[in-house]
């Protein structure tokens, strides 16, 4: 509107600093250009907005189309560029700002918080094989963009299980109480949500740093102008190093939903193996662990892309099927032939939880091996403790020499004493062989 009253857009009109963008007779006469002109060429210059569904949180939904307007806006009229641009570059630090404050406001006391924050923790999450997908997600688009694209082949990793000693942490956590969970509340939408906004942001400041590069061509070096390029693209990582701890958030979240399932299974309820009237046909704690875990994934899945969906999801039947086995280990002194089925059920209803959080059958699959390896684990209480041995002896990796020893160790209702020769047995056959070096186990 003001270049329409004006007429004109003179060298007089210019603020200072825009005269070092182009100087002499030839940049003035370019810039001697009637007002409708110069509207014309900023609506040749403009580009479809992107999709707003691309953005969730309707203030970075706005921001992003700001954004790709200021950028075409900057291309359109060279000799604004160095204002627009740094103009872009201010308003994403002031969005990135709010969006720290909120992460601290919304997650404050969440247990996946607290772990992030410390610094070991982060270096497994950040090197377990899944972290690839994190950065193929969320990585810098090769070329301009007009959104957030899916990483192609996001699948790949979907069902990447935690490292063990990724999985032995995370357990050690349960259970985790849940006014620390962020399932239960809106900060888990918030995360999904602020991580695809910032994704956006950043590639619309993508943009904007290709923008500036173009029309500063040729600035001197050490200028206030050369340095406009370096300033977006730094505040285009910290837009993209932001969602990757928002999403790295949402995955340990659901690494301790699963968890929470090592509390599940309890002591026989009656004596002689008789079941309560009215009892649960699985156990509340398995119950309970997948309504958080379906709670968190309508919370999630619809607000982040495919790609991401993956690492945030993937990973979840491995800790799951883990967390049914550690169980057995928690607190429980006896068991019977009920209770050890109803550990079964609880495992096929985790499978079902799990496998639903991605709609590749790969996931499914996956879920499905480590479930079938929980449930034979469950049915081994069922035999006599020979017996038991002599599955060792057949297959002495197929668990941890722990889980083994959970077997026997626990008393089941109308199973054959276990003898201490029995438990020596058994641990002398899963035992790992020692190193050249190094002592047996104790």
């Amino acid at each position: 509107l003001e270049l329409e009253r004006r007429g004109s857009v003179g060298a007089a009109d210019m603020p200072p600093s825009v005269a070092l963008a182009g100087g002499g007779e030839a940049s003035n006469e370019a810039r001697q250009v009637n007002a409708k002109e110069v509207l014309a060429s900023i609506a040749a210059a403009m580009r479809p907005p992107p999709p707003l569904a691309e953005v969730p949180v309707p203030v970075l939904r706005s921001a992003a189309v700001a954004l790709h307007e200021l950028e075409a806006l900057s291309t359109a009229v060279p000799g604004y560029a160095v204002e627009v641009l740094s103009m872009a570059c201010g308003t994403l630090r002031v969005l990135l700002a709010e969006c720290h404050e909120t992460l601290d406001l919304e997650c404050g006391n969440a247990r996946a918080r607290a772990l992030l924050d410390d610094s070991g923790f982060t270096l497994k999450i950040q090197s377990e094989p899944a972290a690839a997908l994190l950065r193929r997600a969320t990585g810098r688009q090769v070329g301009p963009t007009n959104g957030v694209g899916d990483a192609e082949g996001g699948s790949a990793l979907v069902d990447a299980a935690p490292p063990p000693e990724l999985l032995q942490r995370v357990l050690s956590e349960a259970p985790v109480p849940v006014d620390e969970l962020l399932c239960d509340s809106e900060a888990a939408a918030l995360l999904a949500c602020m991580s695809s906004g910032l994704l956006a942001l950043a590639s619309r400041a993508d943009e904007l740093e290709w923008a500036a590069t173009k029309a500063l061509r040729g600035a001197a070096k050490g200028s206030p102008e050369a340095a406009v390029p370096a300033a977006v693209a730094q505040v285009a990582a910290d837009c993209r190093r932001l969602a990757r701890r928002c999403l790295m958030l949402l995955r340990v979240e659901m690494l301790l939903i699963c968890a929470n399932a090592s509390c599940a299974m309890r002591d026989a309820e009656a004596a002689g193996g008789r079941r309560q009237e009215g009892a649960l046909e699985v156990e509340e704690g398995v119950l309970a662990c997948v309504r958080q875990i379906a709670t968190a994934h309508r919370a999630v899945s619809e607000r982040i892309p495919a790609g991401t969906r993956g690492y945030v999801f993937g990973g979840c039947a491995a800790m799951a099927a883990k967390a049914m086995l550690a169980s057995l280990a928690r607190g429980v002194n006896v068991v019977d032939a009920e209770s050890a089925r109803r550990a079964g059920r609880g495992c096929t209803a985790l499978q079902q939880a799990v496998g639903a959080l991605h709609a590749e059958g790969r996931h499914a699959e996956s879920a499905r091996l480590f479930f079938a390896r929980s449930r034979g684990y469950f049915e081994l209480l069922l035999l006599d403790p020979s017996d038991v041995l002599a599955k060792a002896g057949r297959e002495p990796r197929a668990y941890e020499p722990q889980e083994w020893a959970a077997l026997l160790a626990v008393y089941v209702v109308d199973r054959l004493p276990v003898s201490h020769e029995q438990r020596a047995e058994l641990k002398a056959i899963v035992q790992p062989p020692a190193a050249d070096g190094e002592p047996a186990g104790p």
